[in-house]
């Protein structure tokens, strides 16, 4: 175990307390949106920001629109879908 490592049990509810000495240290506070990852068997917990979900559906939508240069100009319900989804996400943060 590290130095920064500290072992905390789940609650019945599936919680776990974060020390008030990490929080304080990360400037987490009560209503902090956090977001979980999970890579292997490992559990991430990152404050989260939602500049990466409009970074991740500009690379959408810009990725999208260079595979159609040379195809015909039409588009699938779906794809309008999806291409209007994206666009109202990055109004949200506008």
């Amino acid at each position: 175990m590290n130095t920064n490592t500290i072992v905390r049990h789940l609650d019945e509810q599936g919680r776990v307390t974060i020390p008030i000495e990490i929080r304080e240290a990360l400037c987490i506070d009560e209503g902090t949106p956090m977001e979980l990852s999970c890579f292997g068997n490992k559990l991430i917990l990152t404050r989260y920001n939602p500049a990466d979900d409009l970074a991740d559906a500009i690379d959408t939508i810009s990725t999208w629109l260079k595979n159609r240069e040379d195809k015909p100009q039409i588009m699938s319900s779906l794809e309008k879908s999806i291409l209007i989804t994206l666009l109202k996400r990055i109004a949200d943060y506008t």
